[in-house]
């Protein structure tokens, strides 16, 4: 085995390098089933985590401290669910395939976000909580166990009265009103392949995520 081990390293040379990926390439497998589709919901928890500590470790300074103290514990909510869904994910690879990944630690990056002035920070957290609303919606077809349905619906009511509480903060009782049901809504329905396609901007070279087999 260490002669075999030896001969496989001796056939890789400086001029037989291993490729690296281009700039923007997504490079991170989710998996594939349903355990694909929870380390996407994970992933989706990871940014919203890392936005919200973003904009509570150097707040806007016109963001008031009650909003600040709302945000905080909006934060600590979606900590709870970035935090059990690995859980839900091991739980399965032991069940059905020990082999199936894991999902990582992703790196973000906000850097094309205004998140120095309240209403730059609280419009990107409201993007961010409509786009994983609407991959909740769009994961339903694909989750082939019934308790990850409910699991997922239970998790994406959370997320939406985290994005009415933000829209509210943004414009006070516009999430009462009647909605425009003609008008395309940015959060109704996005399956997997168009939420990864959604996210992968919000995330930095080394942490998009591949397609794979989630359509």
């Amino acid at each position: 085995a260490a002669l075999l081990l030896a001969g496989c390293k001796s056939s890789t040379t400086d001029d037989d390098p291993t490729p690296s990926p281009a700039p923007g390439q997504a490079t991170i497998s989710l998996g594939s089933g349903d355990v694909a589709l929870l380390n996407l919901l994970q992933a989706t928890r990871q940014l919203t985590t890392a936005l919200l500590t973003a904009i509570i470790t150097a707040p806007p300074a016109d963001l008031p401290a009650a909003e600040l103290a709302l945000l905080t514990a909006i934060r600590d909510h979606e900590t709870l669910h970035r935090d059990f869904l690995p859980v839900a994910v091991n739980t399965l690879r032991a069940a059905n395939n020990p082999n199936s990944l894991a999902l990582a630690a992703l790196t973000p990056t906000f850097s094309a976000l205004t998140l120095n002035t309240r209403a730059g920070a609280l419009g990107a957290l409201r993007t961010l909580f409509e786009l994983v609303d609407a991959g909740h919606t769009g994961s339903y077809r694909s989750l082939s166990r019934s308790v990850l349905i409910t699991l997922s619906a239970r998790m994406a009511a959370v997320t939406q009265r985290h994005a009415a509480a933000v829209a509210d903060l943004l414009t006070p009782a516009a999430v009462l009103d009647a909605p425009d049901l003609t008008a395309p809504a940015l959060g109704r329905l996005l399956r997997p392949s168009a939420l990864i396609a959604a996210l992968n901007p919000y995330f930095a070279d080394g942490s998009k995520l591949l397609t794979g087999s989630l359509a």
